[in-house]
């Protein structure tokens, strides 16, 4: 039962995760100029999170 809920909750945070990349790339493709700072906030986040493991 618990590993049921362990891998719907893993499943359920990369839906997530697919869904907020989805949007920002849409986001930054329709809205070039302002987003570009939150962009480079996202890469930078990823980047933090990539080299803590």
């Amino acid at each position: 039962m618990s590993m049921i809920n362990v891998s719907m909750m893993l499943v359920a945070l990369f839906v997530g995760f697919a869904i907020g990349m989805l949007f920002d790339h849409f986001w930054v493709t329709h809205h070039d100029e302002p987003s570009r700072h939150k962009r480079l906030d996202w890469h930078e986040m990823w980047e933090r999170i990539r080299h803590q493991h």
